[in-house]
């Protein structure tokens, strides 16, 4: 259930900024997949809530209400949204399990372009990965934490050109 990334891509069905890269804001990038988390456990060998048998996921979104939202002031708006994922998986159900039965993310989530870039600022997650994070990112770790998504997918050519058949 962590966030894929671009070496992760196989059939190259995602675009990406930094593809192979292993340092920088460029390998902060993942796919929306896999359980959709917004958190990457990147350095386990075995990523956490990785699984060839099963995998449940129940991932939230919602609109901040500007009454509770901090940033309304600005006299521009900004889209600010909250996230939560749940899940589960087949390795969380074995005796001795590294994780609990049940995982989660929860954050803030900053959605440009009509959804096609979001930025992921992961506030709260499960023991298993505030200990990856302790133990991986010595320093500057709610920076390293931040991932984001390009989401091309989202893009619709009869919005950019209306007269346009597809």
């Amino acid at each position: 259930m962590s966030g894929p990334k671009g070496y992760e891509d196989y059939t190259y069905s995602n675009y990406f900024v930094g593809r192979n890269e292993f340092e920088g804001f460029s390998n902060q990038q993942i796919m929306m997949r896999d359980g959709g988390f917004k958190v990457r456990t990147d350095l386990l060998s075995d990523k956490v809530g990785k699984t060839d048998d099963w995998l449940a996921a129940v991932n939230f979104t919602t609109s901040i209400p500007n009454a509770i939202n901090p940033l309304a002031v600005l006299p521009f708006k900004l889209p600010i949204r909250a996230f939560v994922d749940i899940g589960t998986y087949s390795g969380a159900w074995k005796k001795n399990a590294a994780t609990g039965r049940f995982i989660y993310d929860a954050g803030l989530q900053l959605s440009l372009f009509n959804n096609i870039v979001n930025i992921y600022v992961p506030l709260f997650y499960s023991k298993v990965y505030r200990d990856y994070f302790k133990s991986t990112i010595p320093e500057k770790r709610f920076l390293k934490n931040i991932a984001f998504s390009i989401d091309l997918q989202h893009i619709s050519l009869k919005k950019i050109i209306p007269q346009s058949p597809f």
